[in-house]
């Protein structure tokens, strides 16, 4: 298992159940994934943990190649080893998607992940005045948390319209679990009376040396600027949530197909068959958000079918018991599937999102492998 996220987790406690000795692998100090706040964290973890010698977990250990037949490149406790599995479920999760504005590198400007990171670690004064703006099913959440820990967030923007909000769809938000009920998430800023503006985006970040204020516009239906819409908010701080891209530089170095679905974040391995998460590469199964972003709760789901398949390839399961565990998993999947599919079309980037990058806005340059999940 390559991802200690919901996935990972779930794929492995499957695989463990049905006899396998499993080897789980994260980059990550902590197993549960980041996206999610490790929303699998207390439950999976602590059964896969109860397996005993059938689940081997390995942290801070990096994947950083998959080659032929299986043939896997790990790093782990400054030693460099090949591995080759008989079975490989990639769980490599999501990355934050960036869209890059002028300003957006001062201090105090940031992504979901990292207000995350900060309120983890308490490294957020109370009171502090924050913007948070993107689109998707990471805005609620993220916002969510900041007005939980004493934030002052003093506006949530979504590039989406706001017919497209949640009012208008609220069994797909209900459907999306990130680290919670998605739906709560939505009670609390409504009880915290955040303002929350559709169609409009932050232009610029100014400050020096620090954030101090944002420069926001309106956008209309391609999600171009309106000219003369321009708006400005004092803040501290700045928060992007503007969703996540698949982590799927393994899925493609394994030479699996890859497709374009937008709704999905991009670019994902194409499965055999969906209700199989098993790549066009034979023992080599894709699940969680590294296929297609979907949210947790898809990911444990995908996960343990993964397991669960991969298990009755290796021979652990009979096909009778592998359909019997493999049914609740694919019948639960079908509406999240559909939500996630809604949500998907509803926050996905449209092309006049580049007229925010101008001529004077700082692009950094670096590589960047994703985290799990």
């Amino acid at each position: 298992m390559v991802g200690g996220g919901p996935a990972g987790l779930a794929a492995a406690l499957e695989a463990a159940r049905a006899g396998l000795t499993v080897h789980l692998y994260d980059e990550r100090p902590i197993l549960g994934g980041p996206t999610y706040g490790r929303a699998a964290e207390s439950k999976l973890l602590a059964k896969l943990e109860a397996a005993g010698s059938r689940g081997v977990l390995h942290q801070r250990a990096t994947i950083w190649g998959i080659f032929e037949q299986r043939t896997l490149a790990v790093w782990e406790g400054e030693r460099a080893e090949s591995l080759r599995p008989e079975a490989v479920v990639l769980a490599t999760g999501a990355h934050d998607r960036a869209v890059p504005v002028p300003g957006w590198t001062l201090p105090g400007v940031t992504n979901a992940e990292a207000i995350r990171s900060l309120l983890d670690a308490r490294a957020l004064p109370p009171g502090q005045r924050v913007l948070v703006a993107g689109t998707g099913p990471l805005l609620p959440a993220v916002t969510s948390r900041l007005v939980c820990e004493g934030a002052h967030v003093v506006a949530v923007l979504d590039a989406a319209p706001s017919r497209r909000m949640p009012r208008v769809s609220p069994t797909s938000w209900a459907r999306w679990p990130l680290s919670g009920d998605a739906t709560a998430d939505w009670h609390t800023l409504r009880a915290a009376r955040v303002p929350l503006v559709g169609s409009r985006a932050v232009a610029r970040a100014v400050g020096d040396p620090s954030v101090r204020k944002v420069v926001t516009v309106a956008l209309d239906e391609d999600w171009r600027l309106v000219r003369g819409s321009e708006e400005t908010f004092e803040v501290a701080a700045v928060c992007f949530a503007w969703g996540a891209v698949p982590s799927v530089q393994l899925s493609q170095m394994c030479g699996a197909e890859h497709q374009y679905v937008a709704e999905r974040g991009g670019w994902v391995p194409r499965v055999s068959a969906e209700i199989y998460m098993e790549t066009t590469v034979p023992g080599i199964f894709s699940a969680g958000d590294g296929g297609g972003l979907g949210g947790a709760a898809m990911a444990v789901l995908e996960g343990r079918v993964a397991g669960i398949v991969a298990a009755a390839r290796l021979g652990a399961l009979s096909p009778g018991a592998a359909r019997s565990r493999l049914r609740p998993h694919q019948s639960a999947l079908a509406p999240l599937r559909k939500s996630r599919d809604v949500l998907g079309r509803l926050s996905t980037m449209r092309p006049g999102l580049a007229e925010l990058i101008t001529p004077d806005t700082v692009i950094p340059v670096r590589g960047h492998y994703g985290g799990t999940g």
